[in-house]
């Protein structure tokens, strides 16, 4: 019998669903308010908040968590891949930008390390307008060996003249929203098309476009004018969870500069160190049914309770460019199957073979 993604993904989310637990998980800045979302969860459990909601893991992608960690060691990654040339590289190297004692904020994009002298900032800055004028008009920070899209904010600009007139000739107005795509971008038109269909918003209880939700947007900078930034850090979150036997689970692509894997795994290893090693660093595989053998699928460290995971080849939206890895990820997380070996569903019979974390 042939089993489709879709239907085998409907099938696993069936089965937690019967488990009377709960997964959080998100992308980018979801780094951010899963963990709090956590944090909530389990005060609101302590403080006998009905209905009791049993948080068993949450899974976080690319995500920001540390202004003052997330990208740390960024520069050698540019130097690696390659973006920059050697000179540069090691001007870098030699002044200490980007490391833990010359760290860059991830925020304001800005070296802010309270202990580096006026100096150090000046040079790493210089710097860092040496390594802008590089890369940073014609590569994809999202993906840096993905092509740019440049035309999504036009389309979002297209699109949402095409709603107005539709809803005016209905005599119903709307706020457009404010987008913040504009430059180097994945191509989301379809995704934008989608997500503002009547029937879909219906679907996913998503109010009419015409109403206070607005357009949806990937990116909305109108989000800005209602946030209030007032957390640095969730490190303290995830603490927090994993000490209430909460499973956490961070992973990021490997082509990903918006929020790197060097930051996630710093932290990661910070926290874990007393948390407990489990297995060290050590590569992971999906199957790969035309060759009859495994394909690398990237790296793992696991700690007691938190495990660390890259996707090769992936860039900042992990599902979207290794769906099946990601699969194979989402699925063993669930089922808590991580720890020893990981399974990957034969979608050609239904099946489960078993690969190992070697």
């Amino acid at each position: 019998m042939s089993v489709s993604p879709s239907a085998a993904i409907k099938a696993q989310v069936l089965k937690v669903m019967m488990r009377d637990c709960m997964h959080n998980t998100g992308e980018s800045y979801s780094g951010v308010y899963v963990p709090l979302l956590g944090k909530a969860i389990i005060n609101g459990n302590e403080d006998g908040a009905s209905p009791y909601i049993h948080l068993e893991g949450y899974l976080i992608g690319n995500g920001a968590t540390d202004s003052s960690t997330d990208n740390i060691n960024i520069f050698t990654l540019y130097s690696h891949w390659p973006l920059l040339p050697q000179s540069l590289a090691d001007s870098l190297t030699a002044s200490n930008c980007g490391t833990l004692s010359n760290p860059i904020d991830a925020d304001t994009v800005e070296f802010t390390g309270s202990n580096m002298t006026e100096d150090a900032v000046n040079t790493c800055t210089d710097l860092l307008n040496d390594v802008n004028n590089l890369i940073s008009y014609n590569v994809n920070s999202l993906k840096w060996t993905g092509d740019c899209f440049y035309g999504l904010e036009a389309f979002i600009e297209a699109l949402t003249d095409q709603i107005s007139q539709q809803l005016a000739a209905e005599g119903t107005k709307f706020a457009a929203g404010s987008s913040g795509n504009a430059g180097c971008n994945y191509d989301e038109r379809a995704a934008h098309v989608y997500f503002n269909r009547a029937d879909v918003r219906e679907a996913l209880h998503v109010q009419p476009v015409q109403d206070e939700a607005g357009l949806w947007l990937n990116v909305n900078s109108q989000v800005s004018t209602v946030y209030t930034y007032d957390v640095t850090s969730v490190i303290p979150s995830h603490q927090l969870l994993i000490s209430q036997g909460v499973r956490a689970l961070m992973y990021s692509g490997d082509l990903d500069w918006q929020v790197p894997w060097t930051g996630t795994q710093y932290w990661t290893s910070q926290m874990g160190a007393s948390l407990g090693l489990l297995a060290d660093w050590q590569p992971w595989f999906r199957p790969d049914p035309l060759n009859y053998g495994s394909q690398l699928s990237g790296y793992i460290t696991q700690y007691q309770g938190l495990s660390f995971m890259t996707f090769k080849a992936a860039g900042h939206r992990v599902l979207q460019d290794t769906p099946a890895d990601a699969y194979i990820m989402f699925t063993n997380f669930i089922d808590d199957t991580l720890n020893a070996t990981t399974t990957y569903a034969d979608f050609n019979n239904g099946g489960q073979s078993s690969i190992g974390i070697q």
